[in-house]
């Protein structure tokens, strides 16, 4: 009489070969030609894409990902490391034991693999998703990081209200929004401002990273005295039709801090001063002290 596999011997086999396979897809290249298509049609055929799974990345980082189709697990499974040139530039702009105010910080993308390169960093992540939240979580803990991470599960705007609505779709966790831009289904979440926020941290961030798909400028807005008064370094992604899904002019968060005192540069190499705010397309943006 055949003895039934059992769940755990079932779980245990998928994991390795889950882990067999982010090893090999991590060893190729990043920019190679046709990696992302191929690594695709791997997945669908090995393994379950919806499935949450932990994968260990670049420098040793352990990520627990919701699933393997959205964008920002998919690059963490392939590539062992998402958006490496904005996490290399972040690290260079930060002086020793310096803090990072991580806002939008998704699934820990950013901040894990800076705090574990950097024993001196501490970084405050903010997160609004409920469900990207506990995954920000299982990765601080995944790294040992509870001590230099601290996570907190708010939305940071303009907004007077202790609560606010955020719409998060559950298979593309990366798109979370305060508008019902990618899902009709919202959550209520905690709330609060900018200024308020940094008021209540332990010490000042050096530098904030920014990713509100398109609310940068309601989040600047809610910490507009801190800003003028110390302005940190801000590095921020500008894209046109996300700030018009959440009811502003393209660049309007550029406006607000070109008029807040910073200079605003592009990430890409050799940096350019912008003379005027970008409208169109999509940039990785360096807010700064005027050089």
């Amino acid at each position: 009489m055949t003895t039934p596999v059992t769940t755990p011997v079932k779980t245990l086999a998928a994991s390795k070969r889950s882990s067999w396979i982010a090893n090999l897809l991590q060893r190729l290249p990043d920019r190679m030609r046709g990696k992302q298509r191929v690594s695709r049609a791997l997945i669908r055929q090995l393994l379950d894409p919806s499935a949450p799974r932990w994968v260990t990345g670049d420098h040793g980082c352990r990520y627990h990902l919701p699933n393997l189709t959205e964008q920002v697990a998919f690059e963490i499974f392939i590539n062992g490391i998402v958006e490496p040139e904005t996490v290399a530039f972040i690290d260079a702009q930060l002086s020793r034991g310096s803090w990072l105010l991580d806002i939008g910080a998704n699934i820990g993308g950013i901040s894990v693999p800076l705090a574990v390169q950097r024993p001196d960093l501490r970084c405050v992540c903010v997160e609004a998703s409920p469900m990207v939240f506990r995954h920000l979580q299982d990765n601080i803990r995944g790294n040992g990081l509870q001590d230099r991470i601290q996570p907190h599960h708010v939305a940071l705007s303009n907004q007077a209200s202790e609560t606010i609505q955020f719409y998060a779709p559950s298979d593309e966790f990366g798109k979370g929004s305060m508008s019902p831009c990618f899902t009709a289904v919202a959550t209520q979440v905690p709330n609060m401002s900018l200024q308020r926020f940094v008021e209540s941290l332990p010490a000042r961030p050096e530098l904030i990273k920014i990713d509100v798909e398109g609310y940068e400028r309601q989040v600047f807005e809610s910490g507009a005295h801190y800003l003028r008064a110390e302005r940190p370094g801000i590095v921020l992604e500008f894209c046109d039709w996300a700030e018009q899904h959440a009811g502003n002019a393209p660049g309007d968060a550029q406006r607000l801090l070109l008029d807040l005192g910073y200079q605003l540069v592009r990430m890409e190499a050799p940096q350019s001063v912008l003379q005027a705010p970008i409208t169109e397309g999509f940039a990785m943006l360096l807010a700064r002290r005027p050089s």
